[in-house]
């Protein structure tokens, strides 16, 4: 009876404590006190990354704005919405990301004309749509300011933008021909 007492010992617990010494011995105070640590201090990071998030927020407001005036056909107050996103633009320049930097320089840029009439800020706004698209799929914008944004496209035009929601309001094309278009993407948002 003792060779089968010995043999099942070997055959059943050996393998059994050798896995437990094992485990046991990768729990280490080190590797335990490695895993309880926080990484390193990003406060700056995140305190930049919220601070662009604010101000992709306010520039996606501004442009949304403009958009709904476009679709809408009002050229009232036009000129002033475009300087507008311009001036939204502005803070993102001295962002620590090079390509949010160099977008945001090319939206001011595109949104320095001011247009006076319905003809000249829908020139305007294809440009600073095509920035705006780039913009948002580098920083997302918040869910406090838009819970859902999507890239649409107007066949007509060969120009996207972006809106709110899945049914097409067209800016390019207006009142005349509002639902002209398809979404083509979905953007996230934080």
């Amino acid at each position: 009876m003792s060779k089968w007492f010995v043999k099942i010992a070997v055959n059943e617990f050996l393998p059994l404590a050798l896995l437990a010494l094992m485990l046991a011995g990768c729990q280490t105070d080190e590797n335990v006190a490695g895993l309880n640590e926080s990484p390193p201090s990003t406060t700056a990071a995140n305190a930049s990354a919220a601070e662009n998030t604010s101000d992709v927020d306010a520039l996606v407001k501004s442009y949304l704005d403009l958009r709904k005036t476009l679709a809408e056909d009002k050229s009232d107050g036009i000129a002033v919405k475009v300087a507008a996103i311009g001036e939204k633009a502005k803070p993102l320049f001295n962002s620590d990301n090079a390509d949010v930097e160099r977008v945001a320089k090319a939206i001011a840029t595109s949104a320095e004309p001011k247009p006076e009439d319905l003809v000249a800020a829908r020139k305007a706004y294809q440009s600073i749509s095509a920035s705006m698209i780039e913009l948002v799929k580098i920083a997302s914008p918040s869910n406090q300011a838009v819970s859902e944004l999507y890239v649409a496209y107007c066949p007509m035009v060969k120009a996207s933008w972006l809106q709110t929601t899945e049914e097409i309001e067209n800016p390019y094309m207006g009142q005349k021909m509002l639902s002209c278009g398809e979404i083509k993407e979905e953007i996230p948002t934080e």
